[in-house]
């Protein structure tokens, strides 16, 4: 995608400065998307984000779909979306919104994860 400079895996939302997949420590598995604005604006990374995945008919575990806010525009921008989708009755579970707060990168074997599956994956991973 387009002004997508990168994409990592990582861990979110809890106390321990290290968590791992074994141990996630109250950590879930998150996915920085960074980009450049000038090419690329958060709108745009939202919908990507909700029509490749992000509105999933349950939850699972880890899995809770977030978006996770880095400022309050964000939030606002977050929020918007979701309230449509809300009235639209789009899906069964929508994600929450919350800060972002501190972002521990994964092991090197969850980066790209889908990338590597990608022959195998019905929708399209080559944003990642």
């Amino acid at each position: 995608m387009d002004g997508v400079v990168d994409v990592v895996v990582g861990y979110s939302g809890g106390s321990d400065p290290y968590p791992t997949f074994e141990n996630k420590k109250g950590h879930v598995e998150t996915v920085r998307v960074i980009f450049d604005p000038t090419v690329i604006d958060y709108d745009e990374i939202l919908e990507n984000f909700l029509e490749q995945g992000g509105l999933p008919s349950c939850t699972r575990g880890n899995y809770q779909p977030a978006i996770l806010v880095h400022s309050e525009a964000q939030r606002v921008k977050a929020e918007a979306i979701l309230r449509m989708l809300r009235h639209a009755r789009i899906a069964n579970v929508l994600p929450i919104i919350a800060g972002a707060g501190d972002f521990y990168i994964a092991e090197a074997h969850h980066q790209k994860y889908l990338r590597k599956l990608s022959r195998t994956m019905p929708y399209d991973v080559s944003w990642m």
